[in-house]
């Protein structure tokens, strides 16, 4: 993101540089660190940076207030390279929409499991309240 077209400024302490930048939406990844936010200064189109600071700052994103919460997350075994079964406990604090307003889960593993593909899986839930038979 470039900034540009301002008025002279003189380096002081007392009259910091203070930008707000509307409109970012944050990553989807809770309680990890991001990347680190470069600030440089530059003239326009140069290629070079004047001076930079290219870890000015990292920051750690939160959940989303009133989302969800994983209770336990359990595997059948966990031998590299065995095909396991996952159990997944957590609860909501949102309705989850029903079949007819398309609603869904999205449960993504990290991709050192390489065998797991997009699309539909085979599932089963202990919970009836929630559903007698669901399609992964």
């Amino acid at each position: 993101m470039y900034l540009y077209d301002f008025d002279s400024y003189t380096p002081s302490i007392s009259n910091p540089i203070i930008v707000k930048i509307f409109g970012i939406t944050n990553p989807n990844i809770a309680y990890t660190a991001t990347g680190y936010l470069k600030v440089a200064l530059m003239t326009t189109n140069a290629k070079y940076f004047l001076n930079s600071n290219p870890k000015a700052a990292t920051l750690t994103m939160q959940d989303k207030p009133g989302w969800l919460e994983v209770v336990s997350v359990a595997s059948s075994h966990l031998n590299v390279r065995y095909a396991a079964t996952y159990k997944l406990n957590f609860t909501l604090d949102k309705s989850v929409p029903k079949i007819a307003s398309s609603g869904s889960i999205f449960i993504d593993f990290p991709p050192e499991f390489d065998n797991i593909s997009d699309g539909r899986g085979t599932c089963t839930t202990s919970t009836t309240s929630f559903a007698s038979v669901i399609d992964c």
